[in-house]
C-alpha cells in the first residue's frame, strides 16, 4: 500500500513540473520570438526614416542630377521645388552695349622726386624766422629761413684767421726773396717760405668754400672796426633751390635744431604723377607713351591727360601687380598730392581682334550687333568653378546650366561677354553664391 501511494506521488510531481517547466519554455520561446518582430520591425522603421531623412537632407542642399555637357559647360543644377521655394534667385537678361575696350586701374598722385626739395641747415643754431608756411608758393633763390648760429662766427673767424697768416708768409716769403739778393737769405729759407704761404692759401680757401656751402655771407675783409679786426656774426639767411610750393613745415620759429635737420619741404607741382597698379594678365594691354585720362575721386567730372611714363620691370609676388605711372600736367595745380582716383587707358588689343579670337571657340556665335558692340550682364552674375569664369543660365525654373563664359574688363558694374552666351539668354543675377554652393556640394559628394 505504501509503495502505491509512493509511486502515485511521484507521477503527480513528475507531471507537475513538466506541466510548469513547459510552460515556461514556451513562454520564453515566445516572448523572444516577439522580440525579434519588434527588433525586426523597429529596424525596418529606422530604415525608412533614414531614408526620408536622406532625402529631405538632399532637398535642402542639393537633389541633382548632374548632367556632362560640352566642353563650354559643367553640368545642369537640377533643383526641387521645395528647395527652389527657399532660393531667391532672380535672371536678367544680357543686353548690347557699346564695348569700352579700356583697361582702368586704380592709384593715389605723388610729386615726382626730382622736383622736390628738403629744406635745412648743415649747422646746429635757433631758428629766427620761417618766412614761408604750407602752401606757400616760392621762388629759386628766395630767402626762406634765417637762423642764429654759433658755428657761423667760429667758421667766419677760421676764414679771417687763414686769409691774415697767408697774408703774412706771403709778406715774408717777398722779403726773403729780396734778401736772397743781396746774398743775405739762403735757397732753403726761400723755399721753406714759399712752402708755408701756399699752405696758407689752400687753408684761406677751404674755409672760403666751407662758408659758401653752409650758406654764410663771407666777411669783408677790408671792414675793420677801430681795433683793426674784421666784423663777424651769426646770423645766416637759407634760399630755396627751386621753384615750387611748401608741402611740408616741420619746425617753428625759436626751435633749436640740430645740423642737418629737416625744416621743410618744397615741391614743384607743375608735373605730378599718377601711381597705380597693373595685374599680370592685363600687362599685354598698355605700353610705355599710351595716353591716359585720370579721372580723380575729388573732381569726377574732369579728365586730366596724361601719358604713361614707366611700366615696372618686376611683379609684386604678394599682390601679383606691376607698378605704372603716369605723369600729368598741373599748371594751376588743381591736382593734389594724395588724391585717389581711376586711370583709363585704352586697350592695345582692339574689341574686333578679341571677337574674332574667339569666334572659333564662340559656341552662340559672335557676340556683338557691330564691331564695337557686345552682350553686357552684372558683374555680380560672375562666378568662378576650377579657375573658369562662370554664369548660371536658367533653362526653367528648377534648371540651371553652369555655362563658362570669356570675359572683358568691367566698368560701372557691367561685364563684357567675349563668348559663351547669346542673347535672350536668362542670366541669374541674384542667388549665384547659393547655386554654387549647392553645386559644390554635391560635386563634393560625389567625388566621396
Amino acid at each position: 500500500m505504501n509503495r502505491i501511494r509512493i509511486s502515485f506521488f511521484i507521477i503527480i510531481s513528475s507531471l507537475f513540473l513538466w506541466l510548469v517547466v513547459g510552460k515556461n519554455f514556451s513562454l520564453s520561446c515566445l516572448s523572444d520570438s516577439k522580440d525579434s518582430i519588434s527588433n525586426f520591425n523597429n529596424s525596418d522603421k529606422q530604415k525608412s526614416l533614414d531614408n526620408q531623412n536622406d532625402k529631405t537632407s538632399s532637398e535642402i542642399f542639393n537633389e541633382t542630377n548632374l548632367e556632362n555637357l560640352d566642353d563650354d559647360s559643367f553640368e545642369i543644377l537640377k533643383l526641387t521645388e521645395s528647395n527652389r521655394s527657399k532660393l531667391p534667385i532672380e535672371t536678367i537678361q544680357p543686353e548690347y552695349l557699346n564695348y569700352q575696350s579700356n583697361l582702368e586701374i586704380t592709384g593715389e598722385i605723388q610729386s615726382d622726386p626730382d622736383l622736390m626739395a628738403n629744406i635745412g641747415s648743415r649747422l646746429g643754431g635757433k631758428l629766427i624766422a620761417i618766412h614761408k608756411k604750407e602752401g606757400d608758393r616760392i621762388k629759386k633763390g628766395e630767402i626762406i629761413i634765417e637762423m642764429d648760429s654759433p658755428e657761423i662766427a667760429r667758421l667766419q673767424s677760421a676764414y679771417i684767421s687763414s686769409y691774415s697768416k697767408y697774408l703774412a708768409a706771403e709778406k715774408n716769403h717777398e722779403r726773403l726773396k729780396d734778401l736772397s739778393k743781396m746774398k743775405m737769405a739762403s735757397d732753403q729759407e726761400i723755399r721753406n717760405a714759399e712752402a708755408e704761404s701756399i699752405t696758407w692759401y689752400q687753408e684761406w680757401k677751404t674755409n672760403e668754400q666751407e662758408l659758401n656751402l653752409n650758406g654764410i655771407s663771407l666777411p669783408n675783409l677790408s671792414d675793420k672796426t677801430k681795433n683793426s679786426q674784421i666784423k663777424t656774426g651769426t646770423r645766416i639767411t637759407i634760399r630755396s633751390p627751386i621753384s615750387g610750393t611748401v608741402i611740408n613745415r616741420f619746425v617753428i620759429p625759436g626751435t633749436v635744431i640740430d645740423p642737418n635737420t629737416n625744416i621743410l619741404t618744397i615741391a614743384d607741382l607743375r608735373k605730378v604723377w599718377f601711381t597705380g597698379k597693373i595685374y599680370e594678365k592685363d600687362l599685354a594691354t598698355i605700353k610705355k607713351g599710351q595716353s591716359a585720362d585720370v579721372v580723380l575721386n575729388s573732381f569726377p567730372n574732369d579728365k586730366f591727360h596724361g601719358r604713361i611714363t614707366f611700366i615696372g620691370s618686376s611683379i609684386d609676388k604678394i599682390t601679383g601687380s606691376i607698378p605704372a605711372r603716369i605723369t600729368l600736367d598741373n599748371p594751376d595745380e588743381k591736382i593734389k598730392l594724395g588724391l585717389f582716383g581711376k586711370a583709363i587707358m585704352e586697350n592695345s588689343n582692339s574689341s574686333t581682334n578679341i571677337i574674332e579670337n574667339k569666334n572659333s571657340n564662340n559656341q552662340s556665335g559672335i557676340q556683338s550687333k557691330t564691331g564695337s558692340q557686345l552682350l553686357h550682364i552684372p558683374e555680380k552674375s560672375i562666378f568662378q568653378i576650377k579657375n573658369e569664369d562662370c554664369v548660371f543660365v536658367q533653362i526653367n525654373d528648377l534648371e540651371y546650366k553652369i555655362q563658362k563664359v570669356t570675359i572683358g574688363h568691367s566698368v560701372d558694374g557691367k561685364i563684357p561677354v567675349i563668348s559663351g552666351i547669346s542673347l535672350g539668354d536668362k542670366i541669374v543675377t541674384s542667388g549665384v553664391y547659393s547655386l554654387k554652393s549647392l553645386y559644390l556640394k554635391d560635386t563634393f559628394g560625389e567625388d566621396e
